[in-house]
């Protein structure tokens, strides 16, 4: 019996640590994309950073479809945005696993410094969970 506490106690710190490095990396990968949208580049903190929702491939398959991917490249022709689309696609094409979770709308609340003084913010991003957990949006 005590070895099966041990197994279970050792599978628990696993799952915690990998939650914990994953969100590392999304607070990582943010605050490079955040670097290249605000003022001063390296006047920022965050002060939170939380998953407000995940979204599954197959959810995720209704949204990001060839049809809607068309009409993206006919809208806004090469651009980031048909970029980002094209990747969520090729990202959503390649898995097998339908329940697996392929998107996380993430909150963040930053703080940044200016001339002005300190001002509090709140953007909402996109994540691809790709191998990069690569930030798909800002807003």
């Amino acid at each position: 019996m005590k070895r099966y506490r041990w197994l279970l106690f050792v599978f628990i710190i696993g799952i915690l640590s990998a939650c914990q490095n994953k969100e590392r990396i999304m607070e990582k990968n943010i605050s490079v994309k955040l670097k290249e949208q605000i003022d001063n580049p390296h006047g920022f903190k965050f002060v939170s950073m939380q998953i407000e929702k995940t979204f599954s491939v197959a959810e995720r398959k209704e949204i990001i479809t060839e049809d809607k991917l068309l009409e993206v490249a006919h809208l806004f022709g090469e651009s980031d945005i048909l970029n980002q689309y094209r990747t969520e696609f090729n990202f959503l094409q390649a898995q097998t696993d339908e329940s697996s979770d392929a998107v996380y709308y993430v909150q963040c609340i930053i703080e940044e410094v200016n001339d002005q003084g300190t001002r509090t913010n709140i953007y909402d991003v996109t994540v691809l969970n790709d191998a990069h957990l690569s930030v798909m949006y800002i807003h």
